[in-house]
Order: structure tokens, then sequence, then C-alpha cells
């Protein structure tokens, strides 16, 4: 739940500032962190050459399977409990629901007891699958400190896009006569109450249960499972394992007149395999390709009215992700986004 992104373009509906100072203010956003990305060595042509994910001999329908298992627990517990409390929900003017009618406890359950079902599903199977796996998804708690500096180093450049988006999004819709809410369904909700442990149950679901659960689903294993769909079949080991080095290769040589065979390791040169027959791994194209579906299916799962922002934010947080090899840095910046604007909500509340 990528709060951030939903209330960004909120953000410059102040009656004092005109549309020429907004549309400055976008663009030295924009430029902001465009130069930075740049900086960093975003549009390098090599930036995304990481090796496969997982590796090309693991079982790739291991994670297809944990992938659909975790979607069925994360979703359905939503399911679940929603018909359970339908009854007494308030029903709207033309029918139907929306998620502020539900009462703050109700939030605080559906914003982390889905979630943590999903990624203990995610953190149990992978080890189970595959011991390796968790290794070969740069998941396990060694990558961690790499993954601190690098997540917030990449905000620095990400905060300052979404920002100069949120605000030309926002032009756009004012342009259109579009009116959407002014923050998220989960901040209104929170505002309805001020029992302490509801709010920091609620708190603590959206800005670190959530995101690290969303990015072992939508990065950790839809975007990797796609990766390895929209490439072509790596080389089997036989054909990689030989470079032009020396290899040891058995002949036989027949001995004397008894008929003896006596076989003899002797080294022969393989002649190595051409530069363009080589995969060292995925191509960038594929690569990108997965990002790209993978944040359409993230944005959809949220709000309309974000969407864009929000499939923005996943191209980052893929690309972040293929860049590293390391699952940590998009969770480090998933966690530094909905942190701020859950911050500068409460903040808001207070004065």
């Amino acid at each position: 739940m990528s709060i951030l992104a939903a209330a960004a373009a909120a953000a410059t509906t102040q009656p004092d500032v005109s549309a020429n100072q907004q549309f400055a203010w976008a663009v030295a956003f924009l430029l902001w962190g465009v130069g930075t990305a740049y900086i960093l060595g975003a549009f390098r042509a090599r930036s995304l050459a990481a090796p496969a994910r997982p590796a090309p001999e693991s079982n790739l329908g291991a994670v297809f399977l944990l992938l659909a298992v975790a979607v069925f627990a994360w979703l359905g517990s939503q399911m679940v409990y929603f018909n359970a409390i339908r009854d007494r929900l308030p029903t709207k003017a033309g029918g139907g629901f929306d998620v502020s009618m539900f009462e703050p406890a109700d939030m605080a359950f559906l914003g982390t007891v889905p979630a943590l079902l999903g990624l203990v599903v995610l953190l149990i199977g992978d080890r189970l699958a595959n011991p390796a796996l968790p290794r070969e998804l740069g998941s396990t708690l060694d990558r961690i400190p790499g993954a601190l500096w690098r997540g917030l180093l990449a905000m620095v450049c990400v905060m300052p896009l979404m920002l100069g988006a949120g605000i030309l999004l926002q032009m756009l819709y004012s342009a259109v006569g579009y009116v959407h809410p002014s923050e998220h369904e989960m901040l209104t909700v929170l505002g309805k109450t001020r029992d302490t442990v509801t709010k920091v149950i609620i708190v603590g679901g959206a800005t670190l249960l959530v995101p690290v659960f969303e990015e072992f689903l939508f990065r950790g294993h839809l975007q990797t499972v796609l990766v390895r769909l929209f490439s072509p079949r790596p080389p089997q080991p036989a054909e990689a394992q030989t470079h032009g080095f020396p290899v040891v290769q058995s002949e036989p040589i027949q001995s004397d007149a008894a008929g003896v065979v006596a076989v003899l390791d002797v080294p022969a040169i393989v002649p190595p395999v051409p530069a363009s027959e080589v995969v060292r791994g995925p191509a960038p194209s594929a690569k990108w390709a997965a990002i790209a579906v993978t944040s359409l299916v993230f944005a959809v799962l949220h709000p309309g009215w974000t969407w864009p922002l929000i499939f923005l934010l996943s191209l980052a947080l893929g690309y972040a992700y293929e860049r590293t090899g390391n699952l940590w840095v998009p969770i480090v910046m998933h966690l530094a986004f909905n942190s701020v604007q859950t911050a500068i909500f409460l903040a808001q509340q207070t004065l």
C-alpha cells in the first residue's frame, strides 16, 4: 500500500499556488530526480546486466507455486473477513462498499493479518522448496546492510520524481475536472480513531509489514517468474562450462598384443564459444518487460486515481531489484516511501 503515491497529487491543491508555479516546481523536482538517476548510473547500457535469478538450473515451478499460494492466502483471508463483517457495514447510496466504511479495528486487521499470512507462506515456502532459493532471490538477512544505503540513496532520486509527477498529475486532473480523494483510504480510517494500539497496528502494517510482503510477492516472486518467462532458454551447463580453457578429455589407446586397452587422460583444448552465443543473463529487454508487467499488476491493486504514480513507483522498485539482485533494496525504498507520507499525515493531524 504505497501511501505517498496516493497523496502526492493532493499536495498541490493549495489555492494560492498558480499553475505556472506548480509547473515550475514539477519541472524542478523531475530534473532533480533525473539528474540524480544519471549520476547514480541508471542510464548506463549495462546497468541491468546482472546474472539470472534464480540460477538457470533452479526449478522455477516452485517459485510460481509459492506465488499462487501466497496470493490465495493474502486475498482469500481478506475475502473471508469481509464476508464476516459485511452485514454491519453501511451501504453507499448507489450500492456497494468502499474502504472508508471500515472501522479502524477492521483496517487494523486487513492491513496486517492478510499480508502476514502471505509473507509467512513465501518465507517458509522458499526455504522448503529450495534452501538456496532465498539467497538466489537476494532475500537473506546478510543482504540487509548493503541494501540500507543503496535503498536510501535511490530514494534521493525517486522521491523528487514522484513529487514532480504527482504535481503534473494533479494539474491534469484539475484541467479535466476530475475530483479524487485528498488522501488514501487507510489514512482516512486512521483519522477516525484515537485508540493508540489501533493506530500503532495500522501504521505498523502500512509502513513495515505490507511493504515487505508486497516486495517479496511482486518483485521477489512475480517479477522473477516473468523475467524467466520473457527470457530465451539459458544454455545447458555443458555449453557454458568451456571458454577456451584446457579440459581433461579421456581417449582410449590400445596397447600390447594381449588386447589390453589403457585409458589415458590427455588435455584437449575446446574451441571457445563465440561471445554472441553466450548467455550471461536475461537480456535487459526481458527484465524491462517483466518490470512493466509487474508494475501494471501492482498499480491496478491500488485506488484508480493513483495508478499513474503507483506505476512509476513500481518501475523504480523493479529496476532497483534487477540492478542489484538484492530484494532488500526495493524493500528499503518502499518502507521509506510509505513512512514519509504516513509521518506527514500524522503531523498534520496534530496541528
